[in-house]
């Protein structure tokens, strides 16, 4: 089984990530935590994002070749590129979930996003708020045809439940 989470900064993809994998006991491959390890190795940012495609393509299809369960928390919040990525991936007689992850408040986002940019981590691509909506606005942001929207501006435990019940 795998299950994807994705969609913009601050919408929950992380926190939802860790929950599932507590109750059930599945690793996390992120995206970022490879974004990060390349970024620290002085490799430039534009280099470190498409290779830290490459290499969760690589590390995702060893997980699906051996069979094995994973929660792949990855942004690309642009549809057309999560859908470039899904090419890239053999996943026949895979069981895979997909969900997007948004925030339905507005005012609530931009909170998030400004808490973020309190302390911005090193793949954090913006600064402001601003930054963030124009970044945003750049990108078609839809669900794929199979894909779940979980909002994060409700509880939660009900996120998690639905996402449970959904993986039984």
């Amino acid at each position: 089984m795998i299950i994807f989470l994705r969609g913009k900064a601050a919408t929950g993809k992380s926190m939802i990530a860790d929950e599932i994998s507590l109750r059930r006991k599945m690793p996390i491959i992120r995206k970022d935590d490879i974004f990060d390890i390349l970024l620290k190795n002085k490799v430039s940012v534009d280099v470190a994002n498409s290779l830290s495609y490459d290499i969760l393509v690589e590390t995702l299809q060893k997980y699906i070749d051996a069979k094995s369960n994973a929660i792949v928390d990855i942004g690309l919040s642009h549809s057309p590129y999560f859908e470039m990525f899904l090419s890239k991936v053999q996943m026949a007689d895979t069981q895979v979930y997909y969900y997007l992850c948004d925030c339905s408040n507005q005012d609530v986002w931009q909170k998030r996003i400004e808490e973020r940019c309190i302390n911005p981590k090193p793949n954090q691509t913006f600064q402001t708020i601003e930054e963030a909506t124009n970044h945003y606005a750049r990108y078609e942001i839809s669900p794929l045809n199979s894909e779940v929207i979980l909002d994060s501006i409700r509880p939660f435990d009900e996120i998690i439940e639905q996402i449970m019940l959904m993986i039984l």
